[in-house]
């Protein structure tokens, strides 16, 4: 998933490049409501992150949200863990 990222996204303290790495190498993408897309995907260290886009068609997504993945979202990972 290609994304440029909006400030929002950078008030939990991800930087840019941990955000554009986690959507790259996600594991889990699913669309919500509101043209928003959840990505699930893990930085290099191997956290798992949380990351809201706003779809915007031929464009590349915008990262409005990002922060460490909570356990409530565990259950859409492969294998539910």
């Amino acid at each position: 998933m290609r994304v440029e990222i909006a400030p929002s996204a950078l008030r939990q303290n991800v930087v840019d490049e941990v955000i554009e790495y986690a959507c790259r190498n996600a594991v889990v993408i699913e669309d919500l409501e509101n043209d928003l897309r959840l990505c699930l995907g893990a930085d290099r260290s191997a956290t798992l992150l949380k990351i809201v886009a706003l779809r915007r068609g031929e464009d590349p997504e915008l990262a409005i949200h990002a922060t460490e993945m909570r356990p409530t979202y565990r259950r859409l990972l492969p294998g539910g863990r």
